[in-house]
C-alpha cells in the first residue's frame, strides 16, 4: 500500500504525461505513456513537477524533459539546455526541441546527441540541468538522481545495445 501511494505520488507530478508505473531500477521507474510509448523515468529533486525520461519514439531513443513550467511563447521552438554529470565537465548549452506539450513545458534533446547523453548518464549519480527561458531569459536549474540507468535500460525494447 505504501508503495502504490509513492508511485502515485511520483508519477501524479508530471500530470502533462501521465504514466502507469510498472517497475523500478535505481533511480527510474519504467512504465507506458499515455501514448504507449515505453518509457523510464526518474524526478527531480527539485522543483517537484520535473521528470527526465528515456523513452521509446517511432525513430528510436529519446530523451525528454519535464520542466514543471511553461518556457516562451507560442511561437518558442526550442530553448537552451546545459546539462552535467556528477563533476564532470558541463556540456555547452544546446537547443532542446519544445515538444508535446501546448503549454511548453517538455523538451526533447535532439536524436543525434540522445546516445552520447544516455552513455555519460549510466555510470553517473545525478545530472545537473539548466534550462534558460528564451522569452526573458530566466535559467531554471534542476538535479535528477540517475543512478541505475544502465539497468532500467533493460525495460526500454528500443534501447537494446545502450
Amino acid at each position: 500500500m505504501k508503495a502504490a501511494a509513492l508511485l502515485g505520488l511520483v508519477f501524479g507530478v508530471c500530470a502533462a504525461h501521465p504514466l502507469q508505473a510498472q517497475a523500478t531500477s535505481g533511480d527510474w521507474t519504467s512504465s507506458k505513456t499515455g501514448e504507449g510509448y515505453d518509457v523510464i523515468r526518474t524526478v527531480a529533486k527539485a522543483p517537484a513537477r520535473a521528470a527526465l525520461d528515456v523513452l521509446c519514439l517511432p525513430n528510436g531513443v529519446g530523451v525528454r524533459l519535464e520542466f514543471g513550467k511553461a518556457f516562451g511563447t507560442a511561437s518558442t521552438t526550442s530553448v537552451q539546455v546545459r546539462y552535467q554529470f556528477d563533476t564532470s565537465p558541463g556540456q555547452a548549452p544546446t537547443g532542446w526541441a519544445l515538444a508535446y506539450s501546448a503549454s511548453n513545458s517538455t523538451a526533447q534533446l535532439a536524436q543525434s546527441r540522445v546516445r552520447q547523453f544516455v552513455t555519460k548518464a549510466k555510470p553517473s549519480s545525478e545530472v545537473a540541468i539548466r534550462v534558460i527561458d528564451p522569452l526573458n531569459g530566466e535559467p531554471v536549474d534542476l538535479t535528477f538522481p540517475v543512478k541505475g540507468l544502465e539497468a532500467a535500460l533493460a525495460a526500454l525494447p528500443c534501447a537494446k545495445g545502450y
